[in-house]
């Protein structure tokens, strides 16, 4: 066993003993003070205050006379009394400076006590023994009750200790080490009497072996566990920082508790790694949270938990699930780059900003009633699985430009209140996106719908462009409502039927131009004839129905345009 090597103790800054002068010597200086007073008060109050003579007329009546040596005397009585009181005064001062000099000489003696017993704790602490050295820990705890002034020290070198290389030759080593974790944690709690609360703890590079239990620990100065083994399970249930707690490149081989626990200041999690699961439930995050590059290989539990302020996972990897249930970001959600390996769950979550830019899911990703105050950036996220949106409120723009839905992409009843921006996007599965609302611009442009498109009922307020928009299977905006301006101009319908059953209120418009309808052709059945592409207006209500007939002169042939009323379009080649 390597000695442990401790700071030598600091004495405490004391004042200098103050010089006493002998004790006849204040007697003496007491009296001739008393006199002197008495003297100048009787000349004062006599010759300057009355304007007596210091001798008495002897031609004054005799009972002018009487009065005056009377009220002299009185003076003097007064005088010498106050003199007395001043005596008296000096004493108690002379009094509190000799019981000022035993203090004193008793702190010296208390200090040379405790650094005596410090020195003892450091030298069982550094013993080849293990149970000379679990000495030597009670010791060392037991003088941080005792030493108010010094007991930060303490504290240290029990850190200290735990910094020290395990030594794996000694088998009593981990149990000395289990009880420096133990006495720690039995102090930090909340009724503990004595208190370490308010003090640093410094456990960078610690290894717990056995793990770790802080539940409802109070860690109110600076905490330090940067990276920190935790071998078995590190429990911080209900515990809270006051301070700065700082986890960064933390190792959990473990579960990781931290239930309900609460960080008034910075949280720093970044590159952590959790090898089991993480639990981090009803916790409260008031200060920056940084899980940026942390790395999850067991599932992470965060529901209901509360970020006040900035929320970092930038890089995350999630490999287990990922549970956000009603989170509540109320700074930036950041996610950027973010990777789900299995199901991300959000439903309910409330975003004031959320950044997920080239995050991937490769599980299914759900976002029922979330709700996005602000910024909702999905911009080139990939869905391996399904995505469910399904009631989700975006307040502010919700941008997805080049986003790809690999699985079945879900938005029914979504409110959209800013802008929706779907540009490039690709949606390999079904797109639903029945009853929801655009209230701001809905931009779809070149967008590649390669599974049933759905837009049943759904309202648009403003422009909504799908321009160059492919749809390759069925495209139903059976009842959906355009207020404004609706461009599918260019858009290419190569599904066997696309329902547009809309209503173009007036000040609306559609736009078919150039709009392209192919025919749905599948490699396994090659050999038979291609189906028609039917685009059917037939119950559409048009502010302008006139302007449909003339803008699909580019239709492909042998494919259907239903026009309002039933009339097709002129068919350039008979059926096939």
């Amino acid at each position: 066993m390597r000695a442990c090597r401790v700071p030598a103790a600091k004495p405490p800054s004391l004042r200098r003993t103050p010089r006493l002068t002998p004790l006849w010597g204040q007697a003496l200086g007491a009296a001739l003070f008393a006199i002197a007073g008495a003297v100048l008060l009787y000349w004062f109050v006599a010759e300057v205050l009355l304007g007596l003579p210091l001798q008495v007329d002897a031609k004054a009546e005799a009972g002018q006379q009487a009065a005056q040596r009377k009220f002299l005397a009185d003076l003097v009585k007064i005088a010498l009394g106050l003199a007395a009181g001043i005596g008296a005064v000096i004493a108690l001062v002379a009094t509190y400076r000799k019981t000022r000099i035993e203090e004193y000489a008793s702190h010296r003696d208390d200090h040379r006590l405790f650094s005596e017993r410090y020195q003892n704790a450091a030298e069982l602490l550094g013993h080849a023994k293990p149970a000379v050295r679990l000495a030597g820990v009670y010791a060392m705890a037991r003088l941080a009750d005792d030493w108010d002034e010094q007991q930060q020290q303490c504290i240290d070198v029990l850190c200290a200790y735990l910094r020290l290389p395990a030594n794996e030759n000694d088998p009593g080593d981990g149990e000395v080490r289990d009880t420096v974790i133990r006495l720690v944690a039995a102090h930090l709690q909340p009724d503990a009497e004595p208190s370490w609360q308010g003090r640093k703890f410094d456990f960078t590079d610690v290894t717990f072996d056995h793990g770790a239990n802080f539940s409802w620990a109070v860690f109110s100065g600076q905490t330090y566990f940067g990276n920190a083994k935790f071998a078995g399970p590190a429990d911080f249930r209900g515990a809270k920082f006051a301070g700065n707690a700082h986890f960064r490149d933390a190792k959990f081989a473990g579960y990781a508790y931290f239930l309900r626990a609460e960080f008034a200041g910075p949280a720093d999690f970044r590159d952590a790694k959790f090898a089991g699961d993480a639990h981090f439930p009803d916790a409260e995050f008031a200060g920056y949270a940084h899980f940026a590059g942390a790395k999850f290989a067991g599932d992470a539990h965060f529901p209901d938990a509360e970020f006040a302020r900035d929320a970092h996972f930038a890089g995350a990897k999630f490999a287990g699930y990922a549970r956000f249930k009603g989170v509540k970001f109320a700074g930036p959600a950041d996610f950027p780059d973010a990777e789900f390996a299995r199901p991300a769950d959000f439903p309910g979550a409330k975003f004031a900003y959320a950044y997920f830019q080239r995050a991937e899911f490769a599980g299914n990703a759900h976002f029922q009633r979330a709700e996005f105050a602000g910024d909702a950036d999905f911009r080139g996220v990939k869905f391996a699985g399904d995505s469910d949106f399904l009631g989700a409120k975006f307040t502010g723009p919700a941008d997805f430009p080049g986003a790809e839905f690999a699985g079945d992409a879900h938005f029914p009843g979504a409110k959209f209140a800013g802008d929706a921006h779907f540009q490039r996007a690709e949606f390999a599965g079904n797109a639903h996106f029945p009853d929801a609302e655009f209230a701001g611009p809905a931009d779809f442009p070149d967008a590649l719908f390669a599974g049933p498109a759905q837009f049943k009922s759904a309202k648009f307020a403003r422009r909504a462009d799908f321009a160059g928009a492919e749809f390759a299977r069925r495209a139903d905006f059976a009842g959906a409502e355009f207020a404004r301006r609706a461009d599918f101009g260019g858009a290419e319908f190569a599904g066997r039927y696309a329902r547009m059953w809309v209503t173009v209120t007036s000040g609306g418009s559609l736009d078919l131009s150039e709009v392209k309808l192919g025919r749905e052709r599948t490699s396994e059945d090659t050999e038979q004839p291609a189906r028609r592409s039917v685009v059917s207006l037939r119950h559409a209500t048009l502010a302008d129905p006139a302007s449909i007939a003339a803008s699909v002169a580019e239709a492909a042939n042998g494919c259907v345009l239903i026009l309002p009323g039933g009339t097709r379009a002129p068919d350039p080649m008979p059926n096939t």
